[in-house]
């Protein structure tokens, strides 16, 4: 609310409606674009897919971000086991958290990366989705199943697409040298 009011950008999607927009719930409903004015907005950025998936995954390629065995209590993913039938504030499942102790990185709503949804490194294979047509998504949302919250998962979506199962987290450089 704060953004839309200072920068006059328009309000998400969601922004009345109650199922998505309570106190410290994900922000919904924004467009690729959005996401990266709100990340500049506080002086950071978007993550890389790289980069998002390593605070996922850590150096151990974890299928999840607390490991390797599938549990729809530690994320919110589809399913009432959880308690939620849409988005949950944030770090409500703090077992599930990364490595690195990063929060709600399988299940809530799939976020926002920096990168076009291209092929991999050393991938020589040729399909009409590659190119700069879709924005790569990570981590699964409330509206997904375990599967779709593996921390290795990318989806993709269209830039200026706005939807209740897709959010962002912001990034930002490291100050030190060491990494």
């Amino acid at each position: 609310a704060e953004f839309t009011r200072e920068t006059g950008q328009p309000v998400s999607k969601y922004f009345d409606n109650d199922k998505f927009n309570q106190p410290d719930q994900p922000v919904v409903g924004v467009s690729w674009k959005e996401a990266i004015d709100y990340c500049s907005w506080r002086g950071k950025r978007l993550p890389t897919e790289t980069e998002w998936e390593k605070a996922a995954r850590g150096i151990d390629g974890r299928r999840y971000p607390w490991g390797n065995e599938p549990n729809p209590l530690k994320g919110n993913v589809r399913g009432m086991k959880d308690k939620f039938r849409y988005t949950a504030p944030v770090g409500s499942f703090s077992e599930g958290q990364s490595p690195y102790g990063a929060q709600d990185m399988a299940g809530n709503v799939f976020e926002w990366t920096q990168d076009w949804y291209e092929p991999y490194p050393g991938n020589d294979k040729v399909s009409d989705m590659f190119g700069k047509k879709f924005k790569v998504i990570r981590g699964g949302s409330w509206k997904a199943d375990m599967d779709l919250a593996r921390s290795a998962l990318r989806g993709k979506a269209f830039p200026d697409q706005r939807s209740n199962y897709v959010g962002f987290r912001c990034a930002k450089d490291s100050s030190s040298k060491e990494n």
